[in-house]
C-alpha cells in the first residue's frame, strides 16, 4: 500500500487502486464534484470515501490511474500544477470560513496551497498537515496537525504539534511562517503532530452573514458513491465543502429551501451518535469485518439518537479514528467485535463485551446509552 496515496501514486487495496484527491480547505465546485463522480463511475467501482482531513478517495481503480481519468480531473482543476505536490497538500480549514463572522482563512488556504506547489520541500511526509483556524464554531485546530494557525484579535497564534506559542503572526506573514516551520521540522526529522482542543462537529443549517444558510449533511460512515455526488452537485448553489467529521456542507442555500434540499439529498441532519468505520474487509487486506456495512446498520438504527463516537475498527491500526472513542468496536478474526469504552485500537485493553455481531452490538449500545 502506498504511504498516503495521491493521483499519480495509488494505494493498492483489496478492492483495487485507491486515489486520494487533495482538496485544500475541503472545497470543491459542483463541476469538480461531477468530475470525481465520473471518474469513480467510469474507472473505479463507483465508491468514494470522505477522509478525516476533508479529502476524497476514489476506490476500485486500476493499479495506475488511466491518462484519460487524470485528464478529466485535470480539466476540473483537481490535479496540482506541480506533480510533486500531489501528496503535500494537507490543509484543513473551517468549512464555514468566509460564511460566518469568524476570520475568513480562504485566501490563506489558496496562498499556502500555491506556495506548497512551488516550495522545495522534498522529503516532507505526505502525512504532514497544516491547519488554518479562523476561530469559527468548528474549532478546526482540534484536528491532528503539525503546523497550525489559530485566529486571535491581533492576528494568528502559531500552533506546533498542538502547542500554541506566544507568537502573534500577521495574516500577511502566515504562509512564509508555515513554510519556515515545515522546513525546520523537515531538517530535524522529528514530527510531533497534535491538537488544540477538540473539534466541535455540527450538522444541519447554519445562518450565513448574507442571510442564506450553510447546510451540513451527514454521510454515514464517510462512504459516498458516484450517484450521491452527482445529486449533491445538482443541489449545490455555491459549491461544496467537506468536513473532517464526514459531513458535506452546501453553502448558499436559501432558508426556505432547506427542507427540500435535505429531502432531495437523501442524507440526514440529525445530530447524535457519530459512527466512524475504516474500509473493513471489503476494501482492506487487514480488515477482519465488514465495518462499513456494519457501521451503516448501526447509524441507521440509532438515527440521530445517543451521543459520542462509536469507532468500528477492522484491525488494531485504527485508520478511521486514531484518537480515543467513547465506544470502540474492535474486529476479531471471526468477523465479530469486542466492545471497549473510552479506548483506541492500539491500546484497547479489556473489553466489556466480547464477540458481538452487528445486531448484538446495536442492542448492547442501546442498553449502554
Amino acid at each position: 500500500m502506498a504511504d498516503c496515496p495521491g493521483i499519480f501514486l495509488l494505494a493498492q487495496m483489496k478492492d483495487g487502486g485507491l486515489a486520494r484527491l487533495r482538496l485544500p480547505g475541503g472545497r470543491l465546485s459542483a463541476v469538480q464534484v461531477r468530475a470525481v463522480a465520473e471518474v469513480a463511475r467510469r474507472w473505479g467501482n463507483g465508491v468514494v470515501d470522505l477522509t478525516n482531513r476533508a479529502n476524497l478517495q476514489i476506490r476500485g481503480l486500476p493499479a495506475t490511474l488511466p491518462d484519460a481519468a487524470v485528464a478529466r480531473l485535470d480539466a476540473a482543476g483537481l490535479v496540482p500544477a506541480m506533480r510533486g505536490a500531489d501528496r503535500l497538500r494537507n490543509i484543513t480549514a473551517d468549512p464555514l470560513s468566509g460564511l460566518d463572522d469568524a476570520v475568513d482563512v480562504g485566501p490563506l488556504v489558496a496562498a499556502l496551497d500555491a506556495a506548497l506547489q512551488s516550495a522545495d520541500l522534498d522529503g516532507l511526509s505526505p502525512k504532514f498537515a497544516f491547519v488554518l483556524d479562523g476561530g469559527g464554531r468548528s474549532r478546526i485546530a482540534g484536528i491532528l496537525h503539525d503546523v497550525g494557525f489559530v485566529a486571535c484579535p491581533e492576528g494568528f497564534r502559531l500552533s506546533l504539534g498542538g502547542t500554541l506559542s506566544g507568537d502573534v503572526i500577521a495574516a500577511a506573514d502566515v504562509v512564509d511562517r508555515a513554510l519556515a516551520e515545515a522546513r525546520a521540522i523537515l531538517a530535524s526529522g522529528i514530527r510531533r503532530p497534535g491538537r488544540v482542543g477538540r473539534v466541535d462537529p455540527w450538522l444541519g443549517p447554519v445562518p450565513q452573514r448574507d442571510g442564506a444558510v450553510a447546510l451540513a449533511l451527514d454521510v454515514p460512515v464517510a462512504r459516498a458513491d458516484a450517484d450521491l455526488l452527482d445529486r449533491l452537485a445538482g443541489l449545490a448553489v455555491d459549491g461544496l465543502r467537506l468536513t473532517p467529521w464526514s459531513a458535506v456542507v452546501l453553502p448558499g442555500i436559501p432558508a426556505e429551501r432547506v427542507a427540500a434540499v435535505v429531502a432531495a439529498s437523501g442524507l440526514s441532519t440529525a445530530v447524535g451518535q457519530r459512527v466512524v468505520a475504516c474500509a473493513g474487509s471489503t476494501g482492506c487486506e487487514r480488515g477482519l469485518a465488514d465495518t462499513k456495512a456494519d457501521g451503516r446498520r448501526l447509524a441507521a438504527a440509532f438515527g440521530g439518537r445517543g451521543a459520542g463516537t462509536v469507532h468500528l475498527a477492522g484491525c488494531a491500526k485504527g485508520c478511521a479514528h486514531p484518537g480515543v472513542a467513547e465506544i470502540l468496536a474492535l474486529a476479531r478474526s471471526d468477523g465479530r467485535y469486542d466492545l471497549h469504552r473510552q479506548a483506541r485500537p492500539a491500546t484497547a485493553g479489556t473489553a466489556w463485551a466480547e464477540g458481538v455481531g452487528p445486531s448484538e452490538m446495536i442492542e448492547q449500545l442501546a442498553r449502554a446509552s
